[in-house]
């Protein structure tokens, strides 16, 4: 049996089976992720691929290059795209002179996933982001971000614990009826937090859905477009509390809104 799903599996991500018929034959989703496009290394980092594993999902790197003929191949058979933490979104995207305090940027992957979301949201593919991939989604559709809280922000929360970024340094207030509310059951939760730019101007459409006890925004989700998006780092979480589990046990739930389902 497992050499047989393990076909199933070769056959719809290298073989052109169509998406829907493959998925449905091995009972998972197939998550696209959107790789980092560094300099020597790529891909994503190992506790993405865990837990959508666990989750019950087969994750699909989306690789880095220019060609829409090679994008669009792979979002053919995805069902999920999923934007993950990095670099700094480089402010140039929201019409906004660098900050003195801005972060490393990586030109080509902003570019690179720019590209990607376009061609997603031509086809309607629900989208999950984590940490950056919240702004990324955000600027994308049209919002602007804090380029360094610290500075622009301030507040007692810390919101950047490189340090300790596999457990919750502080705590987020969930939106009762939201997406992220429905998958946690709770309407508090404590959470890692690893960035130091966040969501100034939300893009229209969206929704704040979760806010940390200084303000700032930690989820968004869209009534407009198939998207919801986190600021911390559920996939870094999974193994000390089970309820981020079911962020990636029902991705497709909780990416599609009402108007998509």
């Amino acid at each position: 049996m497992a050499q047989k799903i393990k076909s199933l599996i070769i056959l719809t991500l290298l073989l052109g089976c169509p998406k829907l018929i493959c998925a449905q034959t091995v009972g998972k989703l197939v998550v696209g992720i959107i790789e980092t496009c560094g300099e020597k290394t790529s891909g994503a980092p190992r506790t993405y691929i865990r837990a959508l594993l666990e989750g019950g999902n087969i994750p699909l790197i989306v690789p880095c290059t220019p060609d829409t003929t090679v994008i669009d191949e792979v979002l053919q058979k995805t069902d999920v795209l999923m934007l993950i933490g990095g670099e700094d979104v480089s402010p140039s995207y929201y019409h906004t002179p660098p900050s003195p305090h801005l972060g490393e940027v990586n030109d080509i992957r902003d570019s690179f996933e720019w590209l990607v979301l376009t061609r997603a949201r031509l086809k309607n593919i629900p989208l999950i982001g984590t940490c950056r991939g919240l702004q990324v989604i955000n600027v994308f559709y049209g919002g602007t971000l804090y380029q360094d809280l610290p500075t622009e922000k301030p507040s007692s929360v810390v919101h950047s614990h490189e340090d300790m970024s596999d457990r919750p340094t502080h705590f987020i207030n969930i939106e009762p009826g939201s997406r992220l509310h429905e998958a946690l059951h709770t309407e508090r939760i404590g959470v890692n937090s690893t960035h130091h730019q966040a969501v100034k101007d939300l893009a229209q459409g969206f929704n704040i859905t979760a806010i940390a006890d200084d303000g700032v925004v930690e989820a968004i989700e869209s009534n407009d477009f198939p998207v919801m998006a986190v600021q911390f780092h559920p996939e870094r979480l999974v193994s000390k509390d089970s309820r981020f589990k079911a962020i990636y046990r029902d991705l497709l739930k909780i990416a599609k809104n009402k108007s998509t389902k």
